[in-house]
């Protein structure tokens, strides 16, 4: 099995520099990542860390299904904010891909409303 896929950050990094990530970054002023749950596992270096390890100063922002880090520890992924599915329903959005797209529009909103947009 080659290297880069045995660890998660150098399997993130990997796909960042395939999508030129830091090249992109640089024109931005603000960087959003997404993950299905946000955990330990996250600050282990699956993407979303890998994503905010390599955005330096800028706000970093992250839309989860969920998220079991609390918001004390955010900063060691240097999360300005986290939005979450959870956070806007009871029902399960995993299993209703209509209900994951209206929450996903509406926290959208929320972010573009809140970066002034």
């Amino acid at each position: 099995m080659p290297v880069a896929w045995r660890f998660p950050s150098i399997r993130a990094d990997y796909f960042l520099d395939l999508l030129d990530f830091d090249t992109r970054k640089d024109g931005c002023d603000v960087v959003i990542t997404g993950e299905g749950s946000i955990d330990e596992q996250t600050l282990a270096g699956k993407l979303p860390a890998a994503v905010a390890r390599r955005s330096g100063t800028r706000p970093i922002i992250a839309v989860a299904g969920r998220s079991l880090l609390p918001r004390e520890r955010w900063p060691e992924m240097s999360l300005s904010r986290v939005y979450t599915l959870t956070d806007y329903t009871d029902l399960d959005s995993s299993k209703d891909p209509g209900l994951s797209v209206e929450l996903l529009r509406r926290i959208g909103r929320e972010i573009g409303e809140g970066l002034g947009a």
